[in-house]
């Protein structure tokens, strides 16, 4: 796997997307250290992991996404009308839950606005650009997975021009 950069108490999780956009999830068990696989959707990622669920993202487009190594701009074309939606997904059963579907933002992941999950919160950054020349404005809200509803976070960076880590990180 790319990276196993998730736990939830009894395992670390990861996954890994090959060209075309085939990907798989991995599990360690913390117990005994066996590996086992179980299968994401079409350019699905684990973002990360809460109680006993995976939060995942995966690009969803109206037409299959061309591939990027075969013709760029095609691809780049397809993602224009794009989004991400984000799923619970418990790594034992298969079962899935949709929480929220975003725009995409114009990156090869989609999901570079997502910054991190604490307690069934997703939390994101939005940036917007303040006068010619002068720094990145950003806001930063909180969507609410069990109520379905979105918080307004304040500004917690002293300096427009800081950002937030890597979620993976956090």
């Amino acid at each position: 796997p790319s990276a196993l950069r998730w736990c939830d108490g009894a395992a670390l999780y990861g996954s890994e997307m090959q060209e075309g956009g085939k990907a798989t999830g991995y599990r360690v068990s913390l117990a005994d250290g066996s590996v086992t696989t179980f299968p994401l959707q079409p350019y699905e990622r684990i973002a990360g992991a809460w109680e006993n669920r995976l939060l995942t993202c995966r690009i969803l487009t109206d037409t299959p996404l061309p591939n990027a190594s075969e013709n760029w701009e095609a691809y780049w074309v397809v993602l224009q009308n794009a989004t991400v939606e984000y799923d619970w997904l418990d790594p034992a059963t298969g079962e899935r839950s949709k929480i929220l579907e975003r725009p995409h933002d114009q990156t090869s992941a989609g999901n570079t606005d997502f910054h991190g999950l604490w307690d069934g919160k997703l939390y994101f950054e939005e940036q917007t650009s303040a006068s010619e020349g002068g720094p990145y404005q950003r806001s930063y809200s909180a969507y609410d997975s069990a109520a379905g509803t979105w918080q307004e976070l304040p500004k917690p960076l002293p300096d427009p021009t800081m950002t937030l880590s890597d979620p993976a990180a956090t």
